[in-house]
């Protein structure tokens, strides 16, 4: 609960003018994006009571950690039904790429952060790609490194196609060469052989990725290079062919 509570009042401070809603409209779309409990539900209409325009309100609830100010931009646009897919509540958008938007969502049972992938619709346009995307995500799921990313789940809701992988806050070696220059020899080393660590178990397994780069390269907080959309890059080609070596973790 604390971590969460944390990642709220990070998002606080600072909230752009949002577009205009009637609090009875804020309330209903609250109300029926099934994001609060039982006991919220019951104080929303005490506490909706206390403020007169719907953009004071969501500030409030902002405040109490009852949604991240992704989440309010979301419910004071009419569109909060966006924020659950299935069993996972999206909390923030993470990033933005060729294969579709990248969210920090929170498992609705299981109460882990972790991170999910929306694949675009046009790169899963016909049903062999659908086909091969589900079958490196099951190879994917097989692999089991310190050097890579975990897939715990993927899944398709209402035509819409997700990834679930495990979270790992940091930042990509593209973001940390152009925010802090040059990477150290001694640590460049290292980060190039953890990545052939965790390239090598997946190549091993029947897995090539094809598009290793600094910004598929992850350092966590503690000092640890995840390798990131590894199998993925099919979504990025032409189809004409899959990333999947062999049969063996199809």
């Amino acid at each position: 609960m604390s971590r969460r509570r944390n990642l709220r009042i990070k998002l606080l401070p600072v909230c752009p003018c949002m577009a205009p809603a009637t609090i009875p409209d804020l309330v209903e779309a609250i109300r029926t994006s099934r994001l609060l409990t039982r006991a919220q539900e019951d104080e929303l209409a005490r506490v909706a009571r206390q403020f007169s325009d719907a953009r004071t309100l969501i500030h409030e609830l902002v405040r109490r950690s009852w949604f991240t100010l992704f989440q309010a931009k979301r419910l004071i646009a009419g569109r909060g039904s966006e924020l659950v897919l299935g069993k996972y509540v999206l909390l923030d958008l993470i990033g933005k790429g060729g294969m579709g938007a990248v969210y920090l969502a929170r498992h609705r049972v299981m109460d882990r952060l972790v991170a999910l992938k929306m694949i675009r619709r046009e790169n899963l346009a016909d049903s062999e790609t659908r086909r091969r995307f589900l079958r490196e995500v099951r190879a994917l799921a097989k692999l089991s490194h310190p050097n890579i990313t975990t897939a715990h789940d993927a899944e398709e809701e209402n035509g819409k196609f997700f990834l679930i992988m495990e979270y790992c806050p940091g930042r990509d070696l593209g973001q940390l060469v152009r925010n802090s220059g040059l990477i150290p020899f001694g640590r460049t080393c290292d980060f190039v052989c953890q990545a052939a660590s965790g390239l090598r178990h997946a190549h091993e397994r029947g897995l090539v990725h094809r598009d290793v780069k600094p910004e598929n390269l992850l350092l966590t907080s503690g000092g640890q290079i995840k390798v990131l959309d590894l199998g993925l890059a099919l979504l990025l080609d032409d189809g004409s062919r899959s990333t999947v070596a062999t049969d063996a973790g199809a």
